[in-house]
């Protein structure tokens, strides 16, 4: 159903369409459609879930590690302008989200250290010729 102004003459209103289809030939609105994810894109917040590194899901992708981090985690704050809004409003949960970050790095400390003695003991077997 075309739209009509008040108050015009029938001369007027088909001048006002014309413009109006004018408009719409040189700038068409676009049409919205849903961003198509691949499959990968899908399933990295369940392999991130899984114990998946962030740089072993960029590296299977194909994605930045920034963008795998985005996609896992969208409601992370780690923005310079994030964190000082925050620090304006609630005070209390930055630092509380600061202190459950550092908790989570002294928790993963000692599967990160076996895994370094693995790998390490792995490259000097190797340079060995032992294994």
């Amino acid at each position: 159903m075309p739209r009509s102004p008040k108050n015009l003459t029938p001369e007027m209103l088909a001048a006002v369409e014309h413009w109006r289809w004018v408009e719409d030939q040189l700038d068409p609105i676009p049409e919205v459609t849903a961003p198509k994810y691949s499959a990968a894109w899908m399933e990295q917040p369940r392999r991130r879930k899984a114990g998946q590194s962030l740089r072993d899901i960029a590296e299977d992708t194909g994605l930045g590690v920034r963008t795998v981090r985005t996609i896992t985690n969208p409601t992370a704050a780690r923005g310079r302008a994030t964190q000082a809004r925050m620090q304006r409003i609630a005070p209390d949960r930055l630092e509380q989200a600061d202190y459950v970050s550092r908790r989570k790095q002294r928790k993963a400390l000692p599967r990160r250290i076996k895994s370094a003695r693995e790998t390490s003991d792995d490259l000097r077997k190797r340079a060995k010729g032992i294994g």
